[in-house]
């Protein structure tokens, strides 16, 4: 086994695959962002080269900052409330006889609140008929 790992043909066969499909779907399109915004182009025909006036409209605008500030702000929140109620339902799930104890609950309690929302959604296509597609 290790003399296959060593051999520099088989590695290269074996991430080829995965790096070929990570720049068709990801490199490609994300170099292909960057050069179409130094251009004015409306998505039809060929567009316009402006260099950096994009960015300076961009940057100059108010909107922006704005948006940037509140995406910053909601990804902030939402981490560390993430984090802490994943954390204490960690905490609860391992140290059953201490929640318990503490916040009145009981182990079929954590059963129904974790398992009932994935079993109603699992179900939840055979319940329903089905016409949106």
């Amino acid at each position: 086994m290790r003399k296959f790992y060593s051999n520099p043909v088989a590695i290269i066969l074996f991430i080829l695959p995965a790096l070929t499909l990570f720049i068709i779907m990801i490199l490609y399109p994300i170099i292909q962002v960057f050069v179409k915004s130094f251009y004015e182009w409306n998505g039809i025909g060929s567009g316009n080269f402006i260099g950096f006036k994009n960015y300076t409209m961009l940057f100059r605008d108010t909107v922006f900052y704005i948006a940037n500030k509140n995406a910053l702000i909601f990804s902030s929140v939402i981490t560390v409330f993430q984090l802490v109620l994943g954390s204490f339902f960690a905490f609860a799930l391992t140290n059953m006889k201490i929640a318990g104890k503490i916040f009145c609950v009981s182990h079929i309690f954590y059963r129904w609140f974790f398992l009932l929302p994935l079993c109603v959604s699992c179900g939840f296509p055979y319940i329903t008929p089905i016409t949106a597609f």
